[in-house]
């Protein structure tokens, strides 16, 4: 059970960092997002798009992995 969890949890990461790189290759796109975040967070993820959905996708994962325990009981 517990290495389901982690599983996904790499896994999770994995695809978010994939995403990420597939996202900075179009500066635009990624600016876009960068500048939403930022009207709706006040944080500045100006250039970090990698590192944004490298961390959602590792808590994505994460919470996949515990919701998929918590069913399992």
């Amino acid at each position: 059970m517990v290495l389901g969890a982690l599983l996904r949890t790499i896994f999770g990461a994995l695809i978010g960092l994939v995403l990420g790189v597939i996202i900075s290759l179009f500066p635009s796109f990624s600016d876009a997002i960068t500048g939403g975040l930022k009207v709706i967070t006040g944080i500045d993820f100006s250039g970090q798009i990698i590192l944004l959905m490298t961390g959602l996708g590792f808590l994505l994962g994460l919470l996949s992995g515990i919701v998929h325990i918590m069913s399992k009981k």
